[in-house]
């Protein structure tokens, strides 16, 4: 039996076989004020269904919630284990084919952001197209003259962002999918997204089984999976210093991971630098820009411990003395991360 309680407001009586809806929450209020689209609860009771449970609910307003499901597991042999281990030490890259030919617009200013996309699409399917572009104004007119299936847009670029590039794509009469890519982790930002026109939000970087699915999704008639994926094996348990985080967006090609590194470097470089002089100046808006651009780096690095620092600072509303504490923090550990690449 697995239970997840909480101590929040709870959900009222006549309410909580709503919360299993389809982008549905107790209070329409909560979105506002914390986030969120309604889905999760109704992607839990999906996978607990499939493995044979049923997600249930223990609730009262003021009380907190308890959710809670129970499964009928068997036990794993030791030759199943055995089989498993096998495979320890390689990565599935997942291949697609096209049936006709497929092309892409990306439209990013971030140059490490193009690379991880080029390489992660190329070890997919190297028969895809990718056109990539670093700003809307260039995008609207190419697509204008161009077909393209999918259009993978950055939220903020200079000139026009990525709203206002997908309002203007569709008063052109583009009719294709655009989907938003996009650093930052709140997910306020999505209802933004399906407005001006877009399919959905997928945060960066994007790792090559997400943008599988993703180009399945968006360009089925054109693209079928492959018979078998191809297992690479782990280059990060090799003598490198290439992370292993890196290597996965990298395709699992070392080389193409050095390359990426050299470009982190660099960008985190001008980042740190960037950030010492905007704190001398006590210019707060643009540290947020900041952080909001070296997020994809940091996590592709694997840092994931830095995720909620990254998040106080980009999502602060004022500069107060602990938003200054968290700039000088992530002063260090720029330099710490520099000093270790």
């Amino acid at each position: 039996t697995f239970s997840v309680k909480d101590t929040g407001i709870g959900i009222p009586q006549e309410r909580q076989a709503a919360v299993f809806e389809e982008f549905t929450q107790a209070d329409s209020g909560v979105a506002i004020t914390y986030g969120g689209t309604g889905l999760g609860l109704s992607i839990a009771r999906s996978l607990v269904e499939q493995m044979g449970g049923v997600l249930q609910l223990r609730s009262q307003p003021g009380h907190g919630a308890e959710f809670f499901f129970t499964l009928n597991l068997p036990v794993a042999s030791l030759e199943s284990i055995g089989a498993q281990g096998q495979d320890e030490g390689k990565t599935i890259i997942p291949k697609l084919v096209c049936k006709r030919p497929v092309r892409v617009l990306l439209v990013e200013d971030n140059e490490f952001n193009q690379a991880v996309a080029q390489q992660t699409i190329a070890a997919i399917c190297p028969e895809i197209t990718l056109e990539v572009l670093d700003n809307g104004e260039e995008a609207i007119k190419r697509a204008k003259i161009e077909a393209f299936d999918l259009v993978l847009t950055d939220l903020q670029m200079p000139g026009i962002d990525g709203y206002e590039t997908a309002r203007r794509l569709r008063l052109s009469n583009f009719g294709g999918p655009i989907v938003a890519l996009t650093a930052s982790a709140a997910r306020t930002e999505e209802p933004k997204c399906l407005e001006a026109g877009m399919q959905e939000m997928l945060l960066k970087p994007i790792a090559p089984a997400e943008m599988a699915g993703l180009l399945l999704r968006y360009i089925p008639g054109k693209l079928v999976e492959a018979t078998q994926s191809e297992a690479i094996e782990d280059a990060s348990n090799q003598d490198t210093p290439i992370p292993p985080a890196l290597l996965h967006y990298a395709g699992e090609n070392p080389t193409v991971a050095r390359q990426l590194l050299g470009i982190i470097q660099t960008e985190l470089s001008e980042h740190l630098t960037a950030i010492r002089q905007l704190r001398s100046v006590l210019d707060d808006d643009v540290i947020r820009k900041r952080v909001h651009k070296m997020r994809p780096q940091l996590m592709a690095l694997g840092l994931e411990e830095y995720r909620t620092l990254l998040d106080e600072i980009e999502q602060s509303t004022q500069a107060d003395a602990e938003f200054w504490a968290n700039v000088r923090n992530l002063e260090s550990v720029l330099e710490k991360t520099l000093s270790e690449i």
